[in-house]
């Protein structure tokens, strides 16, 4: 977690943030890159609708922090 979330949210100018996990973003990430370098489609957990189209995309674990969780 960042050191201005730590200052942040207990000074007030932040009420909360979204915290997720570095490891969780690169594992995503290379399994995104593997499938572009091995030319075969990425298995996909969850697709969105961008107003034109309907997106692929995986989702990596998060938490919400509060005050109250530092």
């Amino acid at each position: 977690m960042s050191t201005y979330i730590i200052i942040n949210i207990p000074d007030g100018y932040q009420s909360m943030t979204i915290d997720k996990s570095l490891e969780s973003i690169a594992d995503n990430a290379a399994i995104v890159v593997n499938g572009f370098m091995c030319g075969s489609p990425v298995r996909t957990s969850f697709t969105f609708n961008n107003g034109v189209n309907d997106v692929p995309a995986l989702y990596s674990t998060f938490s919400i922090v509060t005050r109250d969780d530092l």
